[in-house]
């Protein structure tokens, strides 16, 4: 059921934004500050606000800027703690005399306000906050002594802020020059494994003339691709394979495969000098200097930074940051543990993703073929070719660079990295290791993201437990750009096409190490929407998978603080599903989408989907419970507007006037709208001491409602028949092993869920070891295990 977590927030709820001119001043400079005010109205709407408007700006020139928990003083002689979501409290003994208030003159036809201040001569130097604060009203709807008729926002008091602006207050230098570094356009954006790239430096001052000869000074540093996190449930010693498991990668223990010996690194930092041209411009091939034998590793960056010092001695920055691959475009790959049963499609959970490696721009109607292949038995152990070389690690050696993934895993886990963004070579042999009946392809969207749902021809599968490789490829001739890749990845004019590859499934080693346990429904399923967006009155539709042999009982919920709905549709049957269901204004700006999927018992089901181990205390006929939360938005009504600034002449005489011509149009129609402009015309030179960019208003006042519901359930309370003996049965052993027992174990139902097994389900030998400890007096106030204080009861 849905239970409220506490009272919901008060409509109409007050929303404003503050802008500054700068985020540099001197002392005595005067500060021009623009803001916003709206509220959300009890439908989620973003409107004008519909009762008296009071509101202050608020900032202490001479105090510390505040840090995180601290305090600034408050016009009533208390403080407000901004780390604390902006209520007030109202201590004695207040410092009036740091702190100043600025009343707002407010335009109710705009619902916005213009306001200008002097920065007082003897602001400290530093960093300084202001605070965009909103006086609420009293229980009264309408009262004119507060904002936004009766929006009362209880334990936060009466006063609110709404929002803070940052400026610096410094006696700076503004520099006469400028330099911009960037790569050359038509080259490419990545620095290929032993490639280059290409440089484009340009010095210049603030009026657009070429600074010849500048001696630029380029540091570079490498930041490595991080390691692949862990697993809980891997082996802890030796290398993957080796010892327990037999087989072997080489490194942990036996019959490790022909890997190269490690050749010397590559510095990881460095810097040389630049020199530009008499025209203030550079264009250079450039590389990190040769030093090692082997190239940089996929999935590696290069950090660039260029200094310079201009004529008049002022220091000129830039930075540049390069990722290490063979192609602009990114491809991800993301299972989920639907992916990691034997048995059940998970097309409708696998997350593709080809998007644009700089900038995030999707490249739709890419096609990628999607593959699996065996990379072990079912005990783990590693697959091998006639003369005994795992047939899964001959890619280690590569014939070219970019054939090789960066940093692997001593074990293999679900979901470890196999490959990001490499060569199709770096694939395992097709002929030993390809499963034939698990090759499909799917197509991206104008997202850049491709989903197969499970009844389609590209539902994949496990055939059984062991590790695969899960590999994604672009097609030939696709990935958003013109033909003319090579090979079977081959993919655009931006470099060749890309694979990448996850490993999915686990050995029977490992599910030994953590079984299937109460979870096993919230693992075998991957419910998916058919959009993430929709618009009011459209209808979505969730597909689901059903692994059991029996139906399942499904409750939807959906909405937000604007409201909730409930839906109980028919059983779902074995096999694929959808449930439809309709989208309204609950979900405007956001909403949580519940599901609930339940199984009655089933005297039928004596072993799981997969035959995977199950935890002792798991009861497999026993009733079942799934809980998933999705995301559904609709988006506000359309009230973007687009600004566009023409200068009447490019350059303008010292001590003249110049003028602009200011263009308002509708985002979505295009059509000319009238409005109320604030013009800011702010020196180049101080905007370069501290970037100052344009906020997107519409978006930082747009509302997000967001979920208020929370859901409970007694499932966890459930025990099953056999969980109950078998931990009867193992509390005698452990005590018969050992009278000297603390009194209280943790017998979870669940083992996989927290990735180790439960002091019920180890052997008992096991359970001694982890326990043992040496004998000694507790203090006073100690406690035996958990929750039983010494020499109590």
């Amino acid at each position: 059921r849905a239970v409220p977590p506490g009272s919901p927030p008060a409509m109409p709820a007050p929303r404003g934004k503050l802008i500054s001119d700068r985020a540099v001043y001197r002392g005595g400079d005067e500060l021009f500050l623009h803001g916003y005010l709206r509220e959300v109205d009890k439908q989620g709407r973003l409107a004008l606000p519909s009762g008296t408007v009071r509101a202050q700006v608020v900032v202490g020139w001479e105090a510390s800027s505040p840090r995180a928990g601290g305090t600034v003083a408050s016009s009533s002689g208390g403080s407000f703690s901004p780390a604390f979501g902006g209520g007030f409290s109202f201590p004695p003994g207040g410092n009036d005399s740091e702190q100043e208030v600025l009343e707002i003159d407010y335009d109710a036809q705009h619902g916005a306000f213009a306001l200008r201040a002097t920065i007082p001569p003897t602001a400290r130097p530093g960093e300084h906050r202001l605070y965009l604060r909103a006086l609420l009203s009293d229980d009264t709807p309408g009262s004119p002594s507060g904002f936004v008729g009766g929006g009362v926002f209880g334990p936060q008091g009466r006063e609110r802020i709404l929002d803070t602006v940052v400026v610096q207050v410094a006696d700076p230098r503004p520099p006469s020059v400028s330099m911009s570094a960037t790569l050359a356009p038509g080259g490419m954006r990545v620095l290929p494994p032993g490639g280059t790239i290409r440089l484009a430096v340009q010095t210049r001052t603030l009026s657009g003339v070429p600074v010849g000869g500048a001696r630029v000074t380029l540091r570079w540093r490498i930041e490595l691709t991080p390691p692949a996190v862990g697993c809980a449930y891997c082996l802890p010693e030796g290398g993957w394979g080796g010892g327990r498991d037999g087989g072997g990668w080489g490194g942990g223990g036996g019959g490790g495969g022909d890997v190269p010996e490690a050749a010397p690194e590559l510095p990881l930092s460095g810097e040389e000098e630049l020199r530009v041209g008499a025209d203030g411009s550079l264009e250079t091939d450039w590389s990190p200097p040769a030093g090692a034998s082997h190239p940089l590793s996929l999935g590696d960056s290069l950090h660039l930074s260029f200094e310079w010092v201009g004529p008049t001695r002022e220091i000129i920055t830039a930075a540049l940051d390069v990722p290490v691959a063979l192609s602009e475009r990114s491809l991800s790959v993301r299972p989920t543990t639907q992916a990691e049963l034997p048995g059940i499609p998970f097309g409708g959970g696998l997350g593709l993703e080809l998007t644009q490696r700089l900038g995030g721009a999707p490249a739709p109607g890419a096609r990628l073929r999607l593959s699996l292949f065996r990379l072990s038995t079912e005990n783990g152990t590693a697959l091998s070719t006639e003369n005994g070389t795992p047939a899964s690690t001959e890619y280690r050696t590569p014939p070219q660079p970019g054939n090789r993934p960066a940093r692997f895993p001593s074990e293999l886990y679900h979901g470890a990295p196999w490959l990001t963004d490499g060569l199709p070579a770096a694939l395992p042999p097709p002929a030993t290791d390809l499963l034939r009946g698990q090759e499909c392809e799917v197509t991206t969207a104008a997202d850049g993201a491709a989903a197969a749902p499970p009844h389609s021809a590209c539902a994949l599968a496990l055939p059984g437990m062991g590790h695969f490789l899960l590999a994604a490829c672009e097609v030939a001739g696709t990935g958003g750009g013109p033909e003319g890749g090579t090979g079977p990845g081959g993919g655009g004019g931006d470099g060749p096409g890309v694979c990448s590859g996850v490993v999915v499934g686990r050995s029977l080693p490992q599910w030994q190490r953590s079984p299937v346990g109460s979870d096993f429904l919230s693992r075998a399923i991957s419910p998916s929407l058919d959009a993430s967006t929709y618009a009011s009155g459209d209808t979505a539709t969730l597909r689901l998978h059903n692994p059991l042999s029996t139906p399942l009982s499904p409750l939807l919920a959906w909405g937000s603080v604007l409201g909730q709905r409930v839906l109980l549709p028919p059983p779902l049957p074995p096999g694929d599903n959808t449930i439809s269901f309709p989208i309204g204004p609950e979900c405007l700006g956001g909403c949580r989408v519940s599901l609930q999927l339940a199984a009655v018992a089933d005297a039928d089901r004596a072993a799981l989907p997969g035959g995977v181990p199950a935890s002792p205390l798991l009861d497999s006929r026993g009733p079942m419970l799934a809980s998933f939360d999705l995301s559904a938005e609709v988006p506000p009504l359309g009230m973007g507007i687009t600004v566009t600034l023409e200068p009447r002449n490019d350059a303008e005489l010292p001590g003249g006037s110049g003028g602009v011509t200011i263009r308002l149009r509708d985002t979505e129609t295009g059509e000319p709208v009238s409005g109320l402009v604030a013009l800011a015309a702010v020196d180049v030179a101080m905007l370069q001491l501290r970037p100052h960019p344009p906020a997107d208003v519409g978006a930082e006042l747009a509302p997000r409602p967001g979920g208020w519901y929370s859901l409970t359930s007694t499932y966890d309370q459930l025990a099953s028949s056999p969980a109950l003996p078998a931990t009867a049965a193992k509390l005698r052993a452990l005590l018969e092993a050992d009278p000297f027992l603390r009194l209280n174990w943790d017998a979870l139902p669940s083992a996989s869920g927290a990735w180790q097994l439960s002091d019920a389900e180890r052997p008992v030998e096991e359970t001694l070891a982890r326990n043992a400890g040496d004998l000694s007096p507790l203090p006073q106030g100690g406690y035996y295990g958990r929750g039983i204080p010494a020499g109590g009861g």
